[in-house]
């Protein structure tokens, strides 16, 4: 089976998405059809945003429905199960595509990241990139649903992958059908 995705934020995607995203794991790190949610470069209110919430570490991967492993180009990516809306999703956030545009990377473009070894934690939401916060109507509750919900940072080069599980297959019994599906990318219109 291949990992489908649907990605909802990131520029990044179009540059590596097939780099990001390789095969599940040998108990089936992810099937169904899917969806994913890309963050690279920081969506209004953190949806889309990068954050250092996935690090590389640790040489087993506890690779169980709850936490599924995927095994990229780059290295293998533990994401956790979550349901939404009464469907299961795999999720997978902070996964970088790119090393932090920092010090002599900084106004470059994006530089690949270098393979990792171990399992890279791809559990909490990454930093979103800088943009001016939404201040108009202070004391405003729903004002506050436009501004990030995570660290704001240079270091904001990540995708959120969302990933529907057996989302297709009640619908279509032609293996051949799911190999291809639509794909949702979220490109932050905002100013840098």
């Amino acid at each position: 089976m291949s990992v489908d995705c649907v990605y909802t934020s990131a520029v990044a995607l179009l540059l590596c998405c097939s780099a990001i995203l390789g095969r599940p794991s040998s108990n089936g790190g992810a099937d169904g059809g899917g969806g994913a949610g890309g963050g690279g470069g920081g969506g209004g209110g953190g949806g889309g945003g990068g954050s250092g919430g996935g690090s590389s570490g640790g040489s087993a991967a506890d690779d169980t429905e709850e936490n599924p492993v995927v095994v990229t180009s780059t290295g293998m990516v533990q994401g956790y199960t979550k349901i939404i809306a009464n469907r299961e999703v795999r999720v997978y956030t902070g996964i970088p595509f790119a090393k932090p545009p920092v010090g002599p990377l900084r106004f470059r473009r994006p530089v690949p990241m270098d393979p990792w070894t171990g399992v890279l934690n791809a559990t909490k939401l990454p930093n979103t990139c800088y943009q001016e916060r939404y201040e108009y109507f202070p004391g405003f509750e729903g004002e506050e649903m436009w501004n990030p919900n995570t660290k704001l940072s240079e270091d904001c080069l990540y995708l959120n992958i969302w990933i529907p599980r057996k989302q297709r297959t009640r619908h279509h019994s032609n293996a051949a059908h799911h190999a291809k599906i639509p794909v949702l990318v979220w490109i932050y219109g905002g100013g840098y």
